[in-house]
């Protein structure tokens, strides 16, 4: 039931409240102005005692006597429906006052619920606006890295774009070429060694991913002019240079399970990403007759000296391997 029904019951009980209030005291006052009428004609018998003006007095009594015994029955019947209206006119104040606190809760409830899911979408924006900012960030690294519409070729491979834009770091490294020295627009055999000591320093470490055909600061490069140092000018020999530069001229074809070669496209620039795992053995840098041992420090790979290698080799495989030309110049790349 409504508050507003409930006071209308409130309302119209109080009324009849007040009239049968009134109704009783009227007929208090009728009652008490008979009993007042009684006591006067006792009296008025009592001073004057005359048999005759007694019968006629007893009779008045008698009637007066009779109309007090209508007003006894009209004030009980009053007193019972004053009874059972004050009933009413309680229980319906009770009623009032417990929905008034049971709308008060349901409106707090609500109100709780309502702050509860404003500040779910509140969470909800700024979730959608940090993931605004993180598109935009990145869509700003895309446009430093010279990749215009990440969406708009199939080609693109997002897994590497995303690897890109996050730089250089402990496990992920770039090097422009294999082969192809930019800056003297010519082959440079010397640059392969750069590529064999990352790869050997992520085996020797917790693995990582080269991405060949990326400058340092990101940009991609490509393969095209690198392509050209192999025996066929293609991808294919390339691989194949890869793979002889890596595992038969250094490493050895041991290592062939920890290291994978791939090749991807962005925007036409081809690129290769070669991700190695940590390797269950140690990983040598050939130096003419010499070896050297390389690991990863911070976003460079670094050579250890034979101190720090006998000790790195003990930590990290539990052994040294017997390697009597190891080369102790250190060396950062």
């Amino acid at each position: 039931m409504s508050l507003s029904i409930y006071k209308q019951n409130i309302s119209r009980l109080t009324k009849q409240v007040a009239e049968l209030q009134a109704k009783a005291s009227q007929e208090s006052n009728k009652k008490a102005q008979l009993i007042g009428q009684i006591a006067s004609i006792r009296q008025s018998i009592t001073s004057n005692p005359n048999p005759k003006l007694i019968s006629s007095k007893e009779t008045q009594i008698a009637q007066i006597t009779s109309k007090l015994s209508a007003i006894e029955n009209s004030e009980a019947n009053i007193s019972r429906k004053l009874f059972g209206k004050r009933c009413e006119l309680t229980r319906n104040e009770e009623r009032l006052a417990q929905e008034i606190e049971r709308q008060s809760k349901k409106q707090q409830n609500e109100e709780r619920r309502l702050s509860i899911d404003r500040k779910r979408q509140n969470a909800e924006q700024l979730r959608q606006l940090k993931a605004l900012n993180s598109e935009l960030e990145r869509q700003n690294k895309l446009k430093k890295l010279g990749i215009k519409d990440e969406l708009a070729a199939s080609s693109i491979d997002r897994e590497i774009i995303e690897l890109i834009s996050q730089g250089e770091g402990h496990y992920l490294e770039f090097k422009s070429s294999v082969r192809w020295d930019i800056k003297q627009n010519s082959e440079n055999r010397a640059l392969e060694k750069a590529i064999v000591k990352t790869v050997a320093a992520f085996l020797n470490f917790q693995g990582g991913t080269l991405l060949i055909g990326v400058a340092d600061d990101g940009h991609i490069l490509g393969l095209e002019n690198d392509y050209l140092t192999a025996k066929n000018k293609d991808r294919d020999s390339y691989e194949l240079l890869l793979h002889d530069l890596l595992l038969t001229n250094n490493f050895g074809h041991q290592f062939i399970s920890f290291i994978s070669i791939t090749f991807h496209q962005i925007e036409s620039k081809e690129i290769c990403r070669i991700i190695v795992k940590p390797s269950k053995e140690t990983a040598y840098v050939k130096n003419g007759q010499a070896s050297e041992l390389y690991i990863r420090t911070g976003n460079s790979s670094r050579q250890l000296d034979a101190k720090e290698a006998i000790e790195y080799s003990k930590n990290r495989w539990g052994g040294v391997e017997d390697n009597n030309n190891y080369h102790e110049e250190s060396n950062h790349s």
